[in-house]
């Protein structure tokens, strides 16, 4: 069950929720893996440019990290499914 606050009149409405909601989870381990697994809170820049140009390399990273977490989840599935 998902709870929500918006006006859903047809199931396509409830579908687009629901969908919103799933990926706020991968939004939610991009952000982890900037700060906790990137250090990005650890910067020091008090340059508005420089912490932006940061940050964008950062975002560079996590997004392949993540990209390479979803390759092994799925080996580790496709595996699992193998051995029955």
């Amino acid at each position: 069950m998902l709870l929500t606050d918006a006006d859903i009149e047809i199931f396509e409405e409830a579908h687009e929720v629901a969908l919103q909601y799933q990926a706020r989870w991968l939004v939610e381990e991009f952000h982890k893996g900037l700060k906790t697994g990137l250090g990005a809170e650890r910067l020091q820049l008090e340059a508005g440019q420089r912490l932006k140009a940061m940050i964008s390399m950062m975002s560079v990273v996590a997004t392949r990290l993540l990209r390479y977490a979803r390759i092994h989840e799925n080996a580790q599935m496709i595996q699992l499914r193998a051995l029955g």
